[in-house]
């Protein structure tokens, strides 16, 4: 599914914030980030995906329209009710995970005061992306399973089957002089936790409230050399040193990258054989486990390690790990509920239909502990940092 920048709405003007109509999901616009470039009319901010992945068009609607409407921290939370997100639920397995899709990330995520909502806030923006990710990814590992047990029965694939093989190998940096090997390809092709990729997110984002995190949707460190992605400098960055943070056009894109990067570069070969082991070990892939192979990850090498466990044990990530998505679009009365909470914000008039919630109070921004514009938590690395890289690098040897 796209989910960048979308174009104007026909006849719309620049600030011109409507109620958005999607009878098959909900679309609604963030502010602007802070520091940013977009404007409030230029960037959805969250979206309904399909249930296989796909897009309901380019802009989410039937008929090529596109409406808009701004999205505060109250709404957004207020969304997360109508579609009955509750942490607590997902945690005991009572709930699945709506298919809601955050584009950028809140900027209120820096102005809750409570830590706790904070957190909360940042789990139930992130966790849909993660699984999103996953899904797709075990959609692709199911056929090469497949095609592998084939192979090992003796049976060669279909040439529709040897074409798709031969994509899937190039998308994961594999060779494929003499054929493609089935079984280095579902080493690479597979899932990470949802509880070490929330752990990273955190970690190197402060939660979501970093300036690489607010201004380019760069959650997980990841540095580029290439003048053919978008970046961001460091402050600390030393004269002669060329390394920025890669930026990203929404928050799907940066997990994707995330996880295409352990999933290729040289550096997580560890990690992609511990994760091997634990699957013909008939174990779950645990994230606590397999943060252990990922000292390379970060200078600070098992430093880093701890910090991330840290995070998985203190907000009791691992619960995610058996996280599912909801197998539907929105569902049809938390729709209706949203509808509602939007066109009535856009009037101005209470709440209506809208069930109470217990919503966040929003200070005044004053300066807090991970304020947007400090580059906090493990992103303040160096250009020694190449393990980051988005470059998938030269295959692994074994691989």
């Amino acid at each position: 599914m796209s989910l960048g920048t979308f174009g104007n709405r026909a006849g719309a003007q620049p600030g011109d914030d409507r109620m958005l109509e999607v009878p098959t999901g909900v679309r609604i616009t963030l502010p602007a980030r802070p520091g940013g470039a977009d404007t409030p009319d230029g960037k959805t901010a969250l979206a309904a995906v399909g249930t296989d992945g796909s897009d309901a068009g380019t802009d989410g609607s039937t008929d090529g329209s596109e409406e808009r409407v701004r999205l505060d921290a109250r709404m957004l939370l207020d969304l997360f009710h109508a579609n009955d997100y509750r942490i607590d639920a997902v945690r005991s397995g009572e709930l699945p995970v709506p298919r809601l899709v955050l584009n950028d990330l809140p900027p209120a995520l820096t102005e809750i005061a409570d830590s706790s909502e904070r957190k909360a806030v940042f789990v139930k923006t992130m966790l849909p992306l993660v699984l999103i990710a996953n899904e797709r990814i075990e959609r692709d590992r199911a056929r090469l399973q497949k095609l592998h047990a084939q192979r090992e029965a003796g049976h060669e694939p279909a040439p529709q089957d040897r074409v798709w093989l031969e994509q899937i190998a190039a998308q994961y940096g594999l060779e494929t002089d003499g054929g493609v090997d089935t079984r280095a390809l579902l080493r690479r092709v597979d899932i990470v936790p949802p509880s070490l990729a929330l752990a990273q997110a955190a970690e190197e984002s402060g939660w979501g409230t970093s300036r690489f995190a607010q201004q380019g949707n760069a959650l997980f460190g990841q540095l580029t050399w290439s003048e053919e992605h978008e970046g961001i400098v460091p402050r600390n960055r030393r004269a002669g040193e060329s390394h920025r943070y890669r930026s990203f056009d929404d928050v799907q894109a940066s997990v994707d990258a995330y996880i295409h990067n352990l999933n290729t570069h040289a550096a997580y070969l560890p990690f992609r054989t511990q994760r091997a082991s634990l699957r013909r070990q008939g174990r779950p892939l645990d994230g606590y486990t397999l943060a252990a192979a990922l000292e390379r990850y970060s200078e600070r090498g098992a430093d880093y390690v701890r910090a991330i466990r840290a995070v998985m044990r203190s907000s009791r990530l691992r619960d995610f790990d058996n996280a599912v998505l909801n197998g539907a679009w929105t569902a049809p009365d938390a729709a209706e509920a949203a509808e509602a909470m939007v066109r009535n914000a856009v009037a101005g008039t209470a709440a209506g239909p809208m069930p109470a919630v217990q919503t966040v109070a929003l200070p005044p921004r004053k300066p807090s502990a991970t304020p947007v514009g400090t580059e906090t938590a493990s992103a303040e690395a160096t250009s020694t940092q190449a393990t980051r890289t988005e470059a998938a690098g030269a295959p692994a040897a074994g691989e």
